[in-house]
């Protein structure tokens, strides 16, 4: 997509492009393990999570849109997986299986030795 802007609008237009480039500029609390809940300030989640049926399979999109890293698990039907996200990374996936009755869900983690105690505590936080 093309923008143009005149001199006068060119504060605003790049105020605009850094804020849609920029993942989330909030700071993450975390407990001794490093733990965190994985949600902007403004209450949206990090994980943008998406899947969609391709014949047979479903294919999976995952996004951090934080600064910090995030730890997440994902399951379709019977099928499930971790994986840990950098700031602003994303991943995809294909798996065996209906993506309509899929779900994904992440928690914070700074320290990637303690992924399984953050994965333990993510409805707690």
């Amino acid at each position: 997509m093309l923008l143009r802007s005149s001199n006068a609008n060119r504060p605003l237009f790049l105020a605009t492009a850094l804020a849609l480039a920029v993942p989330s500029l909030s700071t993450y609390a975390a407990d001794p393990d490093g733990c965190w809940d994985a949600y902007h300030e403004d209450g949206g989640s990090c994980l943008e999570f998406s899947a969609e049926n391709r014949g047979s399979r479903a294919y999976l999109s995952f996004e951090n849109r934080c600064r910090e890293r995030i730890t997440l698990t994902w399951c379709v039907a019977d099928q499930c997986g971790e994986y840990a996200l950098r700031s602003g990374q994303s991943s995809s996936k294909y798996v065996y299986g209906d993506g309509s009755k899929s779900k994904a869900w992440a928690v914070g983690s700074k320290k990637p030795s303690k992924d399984r105690v953050c994965q333990e505590r993510l409805g707690r936080f």
